[in-house]
């Protein structure tokens, strides 16, 4: 059975998962001298994590896409 989650659910999941994971994950992507096969694995870990039972979840979309943003003082054609 799959469970329906809408884009907001999706927001709220990802935060939660990014607040919890793990900070050495973090640390080692940040850190200017690992090696580049040390941040593949902390990638692929982190990733491991976040998306972690997202197999058994539907994303629908409930809202549009494409949110247009107007910056005042510039011409929108």
């Amino acid at each position: 059975m799959r469970t329906k989650l809408t884009i907001a659910d999706l927001r709220t999941h990802l935060t939660v998962r990014l607040a919890v994971a793990p900070r050495h994950l973090f640390k080692q992507l940040w850190n200017p001298k690992s090696r580049p096969h040390e941040n593949d694995q902390a990638r692929a870990e982190l990733v491991a994590f976040i998306t972690h039972g997202w197999d058994s979840l539907e994303i629908e979309a409930t809202g549009p896409e494409y949110v247009p943003v107007v910056v005042p003082g510039t011409v929108n054609d």
